[in-house]
Order: C-alpha cells, then sequence, then structure tokens
C-alpha cells in the first residue's frame, strides 16, 4: 500500500498507519528507499475502535472506544508533534513510544487469531465440519485459550530479552 500511497504524498506529509503492525517502520524504511522518498511515518496500536461486521458494507456494531492508543513515528523526534494532531483527531490519549519495538511485540492480532484458529481447526482441521459461521470470540474454547497463552508466553519471552539488551524500549 505505500508503494502506492507515498509518491502522491507532499514531502511534508506524514502516513499514519492504523493499526500499525509488527515491523512497520521497517516495511516504510525499505519502500521509501526504494521510492527515493523520505515521508514521515507513523504507527497507531491497538486500533482505538471495537467494532463488528452485522452486514458487509452496509451496517456494523460499535462495540467501544478505547481510552488510548500507542504511537511511534520515525523520525521518532517527531512524536509530540504527530500524537498531539492525532489526539486531536481521534479525541482520545496517544501514549508516546520511543521507537516501534513496543508496537512490533505486542501483535495483539496474530497471537489471538492464531490462537483462536488453532482452536477451531487445530491438527485435525480436515475432520472438522461445520454447519454455521462460528462466533470467532464468542465461543472461544479451551484449545484456543490453551494456544494463545502459549503464543503470548513465548512473545513475552522476546520482549524480555529486547527490554534487557536495549532498555528504554
Amino acid at each position: 500500500v505505500l508503494l502506492d500511497i507515498v509518491p502522491h504524498c507532499d514531502d511534508d506529509a506524514c502516513i499514519v498507519a492504523m493499526p500499525a503492525t509488527g515491523c512497520f517502520d521497517w516495511t516504510a524504511n525499505q519502500v521509501m528507499k526504494e521510492l527515493g522518498r523520505q515521508i514521515d511515518v507513523a504507527g497507531v496500536a491497538p486500533l482505538p475502535y471495537v467494532c463488528r461486521t452485522i452486514e458487509y458494507a452496509r451496517e456494523a456494531n460499535f462495540n467501544g472506544c478505547k481510552g488510548q492508543v500507542g504511537m511511534a513515528t520515525l523520525p521518532a523526534g517527531n512524536i509530540d508533534r504527530v500524537a498531539s494532531q492525532v489526539e486531536e483527531i481521534l479525541g482520545l490519549k496517544v501514549k508516546r513510544y520511543p521507537s516501534f519495538l513496543p508496537i512490533t511485540l505486542t501483535p495483539t492480532n496474530p497471537i489471538m487469531h492464531t490462537g483462536r484458529l488453532m482452536g477451531m481447526f487445530g491438527p485435525n482441521w480436515r475432520d472438522n465440519k461445520y454447519d454455521r459461521m462460528i462466533k470467532f470470540y464468542d465461543e472461544t474454547d479451551e484449545l484456543s485459550n490453551t494456544w494463545l497463552h502459549r503464543l503470548d508466553d513465548e512473545n513475552q519471552l522476546i520482549a524480555k530479552a529486547a527490554e534487557e539488551a536495549i532498555g528504554g524500549s
């Protein structure tokens, strides 16, 4: 997507990814090098809103709004300026991160969704037959929960090692 957006940006633009995914900063750096541009980027995580689609392109259920999101910027020195603008636009508090590391090491969706999918389908996925749409979150089972905790435990080990190696991250 950045390859499509960046060529149309003014030099003083800032592209904000919401939600930012792990290693968004690395991807942005690669795209900027490839295109010979230097556009500021910011990443917001997690998403500020919790919504569920009721009927595609017609109806959504707005379940709530978080009170705070986290943000990092490239270059990092722009965090206060960009975070202030995002706070004004979203109407909520933005926690300022010193780097993208907290976003990269908070892979909420990959951990939660992978754990849930392992619970739904697991090693015997070919044997599972469903005659209705599964409620992804409402029908979470113990196997999904076990996988979620296993994935999160592994992620916490990585985060701890990163904190020890790069204090203040």
